[in-house]
């Protein structure tokens, strides 16, 4: 019908032409009088070719201008809802509807578990993979999950929050940041999308964050903040994990046992394979005349600090600490919106003595003098902003680490002797690092002193 419907690219156009002629085939358009057989057809063809690709080009570059332009907006861009969300519309400043998300109560609370899933102690993705299989959790169509897909899930920011401290794990890692800093609040949710360089063939899975688009986006978040850090981190850590040595093998109450005659700390020695003791550092680095307590078998004091262990899970204590420390609240929701703004104000503070360093440079030295000024105050309140900090984070750490160990007691305590004694060497080791301050040995008691 014309020459722009059966292509808009010269080049492919005319390696077409030639194949044609090639196969002794002639090309009519019904709507474009040509002759492909002489030089000024053949010119017709390339001046109808070019203003074709003209075209195509121009549409192209429209559609992916109006895309970015919403996108950094923070308006869904197109194609279907991530897991956890459904597709919605939003009206925006101008009172145009727009493409946004809207959680799905049902798969919001499926990601939900897998992040807390990847939090627990020795959980991987294969891990999460199987458990889901096991319980029956399936995907929206149906399916099986897979290792890649709930990857992506884990490390995808779309799910937390514009918090300053998502703000800044960014901006580390080199991603093109659209809003500005003030737009961090905590009260939305990000996104990482497109590609600066547009041109760029890599698929979104294998591009680097520093060649993305990094947004606050209007869908509201699942993940909180400091929960998504961690699990990145994990990912991280995992990444670069070293090899395990054998060393700390040898008891999973490494660092926690002490003399009961002396208090120093209390090492563990193997005879042979099916052979280890306890002993106290003191006499062992020093002799029998610093400290007189006896060499122990290890299997005699693991045995005993289980027993306390069991015991301790089923007391009425452990039940009430529980049931309060899960109802409460790690902080308040008007610390958390404090916390982002001192958060919020460093950064600011960072920005601006990086500029005051600039102008020193460039500066004399009477200027020189007022901008070191501005540069010490600024750095003042920095620190001062940077205790406060500290201690918000150092009430909610505490907070978490209570919780955690509560929480792991209560998969305990449906059938104490089964899960304990079914427990690895590293559940073990994390459990008694977790709950137990100390363990003191001596030569006619094993006492338990539990941090809880």
């Amino acid at each position: 019908y014309r020459l722009d419907r059966i292509s808009r690219s010269i080049a492919d156009f005319s390696q077409l032409i030639l194949t044609f002629e090639n196969l002794n085939v002639k090309f009519t358009s019904a709507t474009e009088n040509f002759d492909s057989a002489t030089p000024l057809g053949r010119a017709m063809i390339n001046i109808i070719m070019t203003f074709a690709q003209l075209e195509r080009e121009t549409i192209s570059g429209r559609i992916t201008d109006s895309t970015y332009y919403r996108g950094n907006k923070g308006w869904w861009i197109g194609g279907r809802a991530p897991f956890g969300y459904k597709l919605s519309k939003l009206k925006d400043s101008n009172g145009k509807l727009q493409s946004s998300l809207a959680i799905e109560p049902t798969e919001a609370e499926i990601v939900k578990l897998f992040y807390a899933w990847y939090l627990e102690q020795d959980m991987s993705i294969n891990k999460i993979v199987t458990r889901a299989f096991e319980q029956g959790i399936k995907t929206r169509n149906g399916n099986a999950w897979s290792i890649r897909v709930i990857a992506d899930m884990l490390w995808h920011p779309m799910y937390t929050q514009n918090t300053m401290k998502i703000y800044n794990h960014f901006r580390d890692l080199g991603a093109h940041i659209i809003n500005a800093l003030e737009e961090f609040d905590g009260t939305k949710s990000v996104n990482l999308y497109g590609r600066l360089n547009k041109n760029a063939s890599h698929h979104k899975r294998f591009r680097e964050v520093s060649e993305q688009n990094f947004i606050v986006s209007h869908h509201p978040p699942l993940i909180p903040d400091d929960e998504w850090l961690k699990v990145q981190a994990k990912m991280t850590a995992k990444k670069h994990a070293p090899p395990r040595t054998g060393q700390s093998q040898h008891s999973y109450l490494s660092g926690l046992l002490r003399c009961g005659e002396c208090g120093y700390a209390v090492s563990v020695m193997s005879r042979h394979e099916n052979y280890k003791i306890y002993i106290c550092s003191s006499k062992k680095n020093r002799g029998t005349k610093f400290c007189k307590s006896q060499i122990i078998r290890t299997h005699i004091v693991d045995d005993a600090v289980l027993s306390q262990l069991i015991e301790y899970f089923h007391s009425d204590k452990v039940k009430e600490e529980l049931k309060k420390i899960k109802q409460a609240r790690t902080i308040s929701p008007e610390i958390l919106v404090e916390k982002n703004n001192l958060e919020m104000k460093r950064t600011k503070n960072n920005f601006e003595i990086q500029n005051l360093v600039k102008a020193i440079a460039d500066g004399n030295a009477i200027v020189n003098k007022y901008l070191t000024e501005q540069v010490q105050t600024l750095d003042d309140q920095n620190a001062e902003i940077q205790a406060q900090l500290k201690k918000i984070e150092s009430l909610a750490y505490a907070h978490d680490q209570t919780l955690d160990a509560l929480t792991l007691i209560a998969t305990f305590v449906g059938d104490v002797d089964r899960n304990i004694k079914s427990a690895s060497f590293d559940e073990m080791k994390w459990l008694c690092q977790t709950l137990i301050k100390h363990v003191y040995i001596s030569k006619d008691s094993i006492a338990v002193s539990f941090l809880i």
